[in-house]
């Protein structure tokens, strides 16, 4: 199966690895596996972030989008979130998907910034 850029997607989709929480000022950032849950239309590159204690929902956030062709199926073409850090300043979310892409995520004001990684909208 070939991609809009070329490059073939696997004809078997592995389960991606889970990603450990980061716990930063009494919240949990954690990388969901599904992202239709919490209203998104795609299931790669959604953050849910909880209250620490309670385990409260507090907000979500997509990182990237996911733009589906129609000619595969949705669930090959996911990209999930691989790694997450916080920044050496404390003031961002370090992200990495599968594709190696790389996100910064501003913790104050939730904007999130590409830093690296191909310039088209996943996975076309």
């Amino acid at each position: 199966v070939v991609r809009g850029d070329g490059g073939e997607l696997d004809k078997k989709r592995r389960e991606p690895a889970s990603v450990p929480s980061i716990e930063i000022n009494s919240l949990r950032y954690e990388a969901v596996l599904f992202g239709t849950p919490f209203g998104y239309e795609q299931d790669g590159g959604i953050l849910v972030v909880r209250d620490a204690k309670t385990g409260r929902l507090e907000w979500t956030q997509r990182i990237y989008a996911i733009d589906e062709l129609d000619s595969i199926e949705s669930d090959k073409q996911d990209v999930f979130i691989s790694a997450m850090e916080l920044s050496h300043s404390g003031k961002q979310l370090l992200i990495t998907n599968e594709r190696g892409m790389r996100f910064e995520m501003n913790l104050s004001d939730r904007t999130v910034k590409k830093l690296s990684g191909a310039e088209h909208t996943l996975p076309k």
